[in-house]
């Protein structure tokens, strides 16, 4: 024999439904923006054949390109000591993106796909820093809305070789 639930156990069963489907949709939220790190601690990014970007010419895409990779570069984790917004904060749109190096190095900066003229950049060399600043009149103006991506093409002070890539991403309030 079967009894009918009252309004209040109706209620109760169906918040509890929705609290439990709201929890399974936020695991998978989670782990679709998660972010992998390899064994160096790098972010793991999907490969991309930039090839034919060399290929055309265009100099604006040459510039864009990151430099090719060095089986003998030094790890991010040896050559990079903060990334500047952290990977995967939020920020407002104005922020500082930069980075903080090892001993020895710089970077030049690509902010979603835009290479950051060195005239703009602020170059802290004896602390090994380097730091853009949208603004109206440079290179990017503003930092959109959404996900935003930096690479700093890291390279060697004492004679100016290209080492690594590292690229991370934030997201603009």
């Amino acid at each position: 024999m079967t009894t009918a639930l009252s309004a209040r156990d109706k209620v109760r069963r169906t918040v509890i439904a929705i609290v439990v489907v709201a929890g399974v949709v936020g695991i998978v939220l989670a782990l679709n923006s998660s972010v992998d790190i390899d064994a160096d601690g790098d972010t793991v990014v999907a490969d991309q054949d930039v090839s034919g970007v060399l290929e055309s010419g265009d100099p604006d895409a040459i510039a864009a390109a990151p430099p090719p990779p060095d089986d003998n570069a030094p790890t991010r984790a040896e050559l990079v000591e903060q990334l500047i917004p952290s990977e995967g904060s939020e920020v407002l749109s104005q922020v500082q993106v930069g980075i903080d190096l090892g001993p020895g190095y710089s970077a030049h900066l690509v902010v979603n796909g835009v290479p950051i003229p060195d005239d703009e950049l602020q170059q802290r060399l004896p602390l090994n820093q380097v730091f853009f600043t949208p603004g109206e009149g440079l290179a990017v103006d503003a930092l959109v809305p959404g996900d935003n991506r930096v690479r700093a093409d890291i390279y060697s002070l004492a004679d100016g070789t290209d080492v690594r890539s590292v690229e991370w991403h934030f997201r603009v309030t």
